[in-house]
């Protein structure tokens, strides 16, 4: 019995290893969460005179969510891998163990070599077709939280398994009966789960087109009414040099220079209606209209649509507003401040570039300013660099990298396709 149990145990863990390493969490994350499991399981063990089966049960369930939840922070996808994790485990277990009880009354021990060779097939296999398939990536685009969806789904599969459980089957095939009944929920909640998201991706994308769509119908009516009144001006300005009244001629063009600075976008905000997620656009608007404020020049470079991050939203604003706050810091103290933000998304790859003009004067020394402890703000000495690296070394997809050229201080982070 106790080899059953170990065998259980390691499967699962190594079903969750695979599953999510490299994949969706972490070097860290993904001991913490083994940890976490192992040290569960050896309490259920030891105390298991005070545990009942469905008791048991729940306590791993919700451990297994929990844990994906907390680092992940998508319920719906906590919960399809809550799903995928026990189900591969249980159908496992069922090929093995549960159809040796047609012909062992005590199972023999080479099929648990067999369990765990399964196990290490099927992980594999799931694997590949997660990556093949970019099924996490889905839920990257997703804006609804899903509460109500995924408590169903989790709810539904604890129900199954503790029909399975607690129902005194009479005979061997009602109980494999039983435990096919979980495998088709499982499966089904997946697959139902994987299509409803694609519709509701699809319905986004339609959405974004649609929105797209106006702003192009938009801009074009306004190129429209931008050529008829040109076409004016330009009359209108003909006229006064054929008269020979420069005086009015100049005051025309004086007049239309005016209006156009302050009416017609500026390139700054066309690069800003390029960024679709609302929290880094309002970031950005804010630092352009604080940088307005101290007449610092600045320059916004968007050359493709954004429309996620690829990492937490809230580290990503946190790194994000570091590098910022740095760069106007230091554009303070120079003679002739100039701040360039370049943010480019290519191939999944998401780049976050900001430069500063600093005094070739001051010496600055890149390995100092990453520190955590070094916040020093004259001459940009990296006031919260250190935050910043540690928030990248947090994600095995992202870095964060600076470079002192000269008079120019360049810091950035990377975000790499999963």
């Amino acid at each position: 019995m106790l080899i059953s149990e170990i065998n259980y145990m390691l499967n699962l863990l190594f079903i969750i290893f695979l599953l999510s390493y490299n994949l969706l969490l972490n070097k860290r994350q993904t001991a913490m969460m083994l940890l976490s499991i192992t040290a569960l399981f050896a309490i259920l063990y030891l105390f298991r005179a005070f545990f009942s089966i469905s008791l048991a049960l729940a306590l791993v369930f919700l451990l297994v969510f929990t844990n994906f939840y907390l680092f992940t922070k998508k319920w719906l996808l906590s919960a399809i891998l809550l799903i995928t994790v026990y189900t591969m485990n249980g159908f496992i277990w069922f090929i093995t163990f549960d159809f040796s009880q047609l012909f062992w009354t005590e199972p023999p021990l080479v099929l648990a070599l067999i369990n765990i060779l399964l196990t290490v097939l099927f992980s594999f296999l799931i694997r590949h077709l997660l990556n093949r398939f970019n099924f996490y990536e889905m839920f990257d685009h997703l804006v609804k939280k899903y509460y109500l969806f995924s408590f169903i789904l989790v709810t539904g599969l604890f129900i199954v398994n503790a029909i399975h459980f607690f129902y005194p089957w009479p005979t061997t095939f009602g109980s494999f009966y039983s435990s096919l009944i979980i495998f088709l929920y499982s499966t089904n909640s997946i697959i139902f789960t994987a299509f409803f998201i694609r519709s509701e991706l699809s319905q986004e994308q339609l959405n974004h087109l649609a929105s797209q769509a106006d702003y192009y119908h938009i801009q074009a009516e306004n190129l429209h009414d931008f050529k008829h009144d040109y076409h004016n001006i330009l009359l209108s300005l003909a006229i006064h040099i054929k008269k020979q009244e420069n005086d009015d001629a100049l005051d025309l063009i004086k007049q239309q220079t005016r209006y156009f600075n302050d009416n017609v976008f500026h390139q700054n905000e066309t690069a800003l209606l390029k960024l679709g997620v609302p929290p880094v656009q309002g970031l950005l608007k804010l630092y352009m209209e604080k940088l307005d404020q101290y007449n610092i020049p600045y320059a916004l470079v968007v050359p493709d649509t954004i429309n996620y991050v690829g990492i937490d939203l809230i580290d990503f604003i946190r790194s994000f507003t570091i590098l910022l706050d740095n760069a106007f810091e230091a554009s303070l103290n120079v003679p002739e401040p100039f701040i360039q933000v370049k943010l480019t998304h290519l191939d999944g790859h998401l780049d976050v570039v900001v430069e500063n003009q600093i005094d070739p004067a001051v010496a600055i020394d890149t390995d100092r300013v990453t520190k955590k402890s070094f916040t020093t703000k004259a001459g940009h000495k990296g006031r919260g660099l250190g935050i910043l690296f540690k928030i990248m070394d947090r994600y095995d997809n992202a870095e964060a990298g600076i470079q002192v050229d000269k008079s120019k201080f360049t810091a950035s982070f990377h975000i790499y396709s999963l």
